[in-house]
């Protein structure tokens, strides 16, 4: 049983709004193959007068449409069915699209061309995550008489919603990082090393899977820095670099919608701060940087110095690990230091 049949008995509607009428159908064939009620619209007019007609679970709306935009179309829903899940369909490389459609809280996206063999799971993770979404509005509401049993099943509402919207920006993030053949695992690497170092540290379990989270998704605000920046062959011009600086605060913006893990948040939006106070994009300093965004920060620089980059060779272990040391007291937190050459010691 899915997560769809275990909350609703019932097929979510889905509207397909799509001008190419191959796609089109190709899309509602295989969500009717799936156990969704699929309905066409070729234009944003249609698809105006489909959603006040007949509300939709889910809006699928290309970006380019003949009279307007998906995006519009997304904040025209928005306005009206606040709790309708919306996919946005781009193009490749539709980085501002990306970060449009995640102001306007998206809940998803879809890439042309079409990955089929993934298509099916990020239909289900967004279905999912409305159905837990409408379960937990739901259970809030009949919490006013106090009942123990509905307070657990917030609780495990709350979970599974939270899990179904960090495996959709997980794929959003494995897509930055796939951009950038030199660092295609950086954000894996870095979450490894973050967990083994807060290990060392003596943290618990519940801080452990959030420090993995937030490695995992730590470069997720890139999603917005052109990729002519992104990968430029050479040292950055300083507004160049000035928009690089920006991606820790917008994905903490994108994140913002996990309100239950702060620490996630505070470590994406942290993790470039350093501890003497010269980092961004808080400027924040010592104690003031959160923990995790201090263990974040050694990973992400050791990572970053032994890989391969458009402008330089990757930096030998032994090297790098010599600049984090230097560096400690300095950009680095020297308890985080510590433990950091413990766990390189360790290999």
């Amino acid at each position: 049983m899915d997560d769809r049949s275990a909350v609703s008995q019932e097929p979510l509607s889905v509207l397909v709004v799509e001008d190419d009428p191959v796609i089109r159908s190709v899309l509602v064939e295989m969500l009717s193959s799936w156990r969704y009620h699929a309905v066409p619209a070729a234009t944003m007019g249609e698809a105006m007068d489909l959603v006040a007609a007949h509300p939709p679970d889910i809006v699928i709306a290309d970006v380019g449409l003949p009279d307007g935009s998906g995006l519009e179309l997304l904040e025209w829903t928005r306005r009206r069915l606040p709790l309708t899940a919306f996919i946005v369909v781009t193009g490749r490389g539709d980085t501002d699209v990306v970060v449009r459609s995640l102001n306007l809280r998206a809940d998803g996206f879809l890439q042309k061309p079409f990955d089929f063999d993934a298509l099916e799971e990020r239909i289900a993770n967004v279905a999912s995550k409305l159905l837990y979404d409408r379960a937990r509005t739901r259970i809030a509401h009949e919490l006013s008489h106090e009942n123990r049993e509905l307070s657990a099943q917030l609780d495990i509402a709350i979970s599974r919603s939270n899990e179904l919207f960090i495996a959709s920006l997980r794929s959003l993030a494995n897509a930055i990082d796939a951009r950038d053949s030199y660092t295609a695992r950086h954000s894996l690497n870095v979450s490894r090393l973050a967990v083994k170092t807060a290990y060392v540290m003596g943290l618990g379990e519940d801080d452990m899977r959030s420090i993995r989270i937030a490695g995992e998704l730590h470069d997720i605000g890139k999603i917005g820095v052109p990729e002519s920046i992104l990968l430029k062959p050479a040292a950055l011009t300083p507004d160049e670099f000035n928009v690089m600086k920006e991606h820790p605060a917008r994905g903490a913006f994108i994140l913002s919608p996990l309100p239950e893990m702060d620490g996630v948040v505070s470590a994406v939006r942290s993790h470039h701060e350093r501890h003497d106070g010269r980092g961004y994009p808080d400027g924040i300093a010592s104690a003031d940087v959160p923990l995790f965004a201090r263990i974040l920060a050694v990973c992400d620089a050791w990572d970053a110095m032994t890989s391969d980059r458009p402008y330089r060779p990757a930096m030998p272990s032994q090297k790098a690990d010599s600049i984090v040391i230097e560096e400690k007291g300095r950009q680095f937190h020297p308890d985080v230091v510590d433990a950091f050459r413990e766990v390189r010691s360790r290999g």
